[in-house]
């Protein structure tokens, strides 16, 4: 990319430009939930907008961790930032996703022993 954001291997789903709106074969574009019942198409669809939604960094860190399965180390090198740095990122996009869908942050939850 050039411009600070994530490298190109594989030209992830990440909308061009950074922007919060997606264009079409985003992440946001609503596809493949062809296969998904009704129900886990509507969910998938809340997600992508809370996605989409996400400052630009948020949205890079979340992809990379939860959509294509980088550890923090391998997201903190791919953003180019310290790893303390990435792990923050990725809280502060947790809380805004559950926020956004009205759930509760599992993963932290989990961590803390409360679920």
């Amino acid at each position: 990319m050039g411009d600070g954001g994530v490298a190109e291997p594989g030209a992830q789903p990440t909308p061009a430009g950074g922007g919060g709106a997606a264009g079409p074969g985003t992440l946001a574009s609503g596809a493949g939930t062809a296969a998904l019942g009704p129900s886990d198409a509507g969910e998938r669809i809340d997600v992508l907008r809370a996605l989409a939604a996400l400052p630009r960094r948020q949205r890079e860190a979340t992809v990379l961790r939860y959509y294509l399965g980088l550890n923090v180390a391998e997201v903190a090198t791919a953003l180019g930032i310290h790893e303390g740095t990435a792990k923050t990122t990725l809280f502060r996009a947790r809380q805004a996703l559950a926020a956004a869908l009205g759930k509760r942050d599992m993963e932290e939850a989990t961590e803390r022993g409360e679920a």
